[in-house]
């Protein structure tokens, strides 16, 4: 993530998740600059945990992109 400009600050809170013991959490960070979005899954309790992550993570990727296109995410 750093490599694709992520801020110090968010890199430092994703190092301190990383070496916790806190399940089920998942970050998002997208530059629109360079059109890159990353996805971190941290560690589950589940398979179903997992999946449930993944797809809010997914949700934050797609807002960020409807957002760079300027889209309303109200209509289909």
């Amino acid at each position: 993530m750093e490599s694709i400009g992520c801020p110090n600050k968010i890199l430092k809170n994703i190092d301190k998740l990383i070496d916790s013991d806190i399940e089920n959490w998942g970050i998002t960070y997208t530059n629109s600059y360079l059109h890159v979005t990353v996805i971190i899954i941290g560690k589950t309790s589940s398979a179903d945990e997992f999946y449930n992550t993944l797809d809010h993570e997914k949700g934050h990727a797609a807002m960020h992109i409807a957002e760079f296109y300027d889209m309303n995410v109200e209509e289909e």
